[in-house]
């Protein structure tokens, strides 16, 4: 019983003083220790790498959606809109960078609406 009590002293006082070094912080009256902005850099990190992998993702489900969109309209399926305008459109909406770009000058190639165009042969084995 008597360990435990150190114990519990020991995280009370621990908490206290890490309490007043962040009020101290808040207030511009001490430099933050070096693990706190290690912390801050790392976490920068995490978020930058966060936003990467989430542009990725964004990029992979447009593609996706045009394909779809694409099999869909190729089967005769009369769509609300053109998939192409549609893919168009959502690219445009991603960070102007390299991959956009790329991905536009992808579209205005010759065929690139007959090469998504298609059914899978799944499709046809079923038909």
């Amino acid at each position: 019983m008597r360990e435990q009590a150190k114990i519990a002293r020991g995280a009370m006082i621990q908490r206290e003083h890490s309490s007043a070094k962040l009020a101290q912080l808040g207030q511009g009256k001490a430099q933050g220790p070096t693990w706190l902005q290690a912390a801050d850099r790392f976490d920068n990190g995490i978020d930058e790498l966060t936003r990467t992998y989430e542009f990725i993702y964004r990029r992979e489900r447009d593609r996706i959606k045009a394909e779809y969109r694409a099999g869909l309209a190729a089967g005769g399926t009369q769509l609300d809109h053109d998939w192409l305008e549609s893919y168009i459109t959502e690219i445009r909406l991603w960070p102007d960078d390299e991959a956009s770009r790329a991905a536009l000058a992808e579209i205005n190639k010759p065929g690139f609406r007959q090469q998504y165009e298609y059914l899978p042969t799944y499709w046809l084995a079923a038909q």
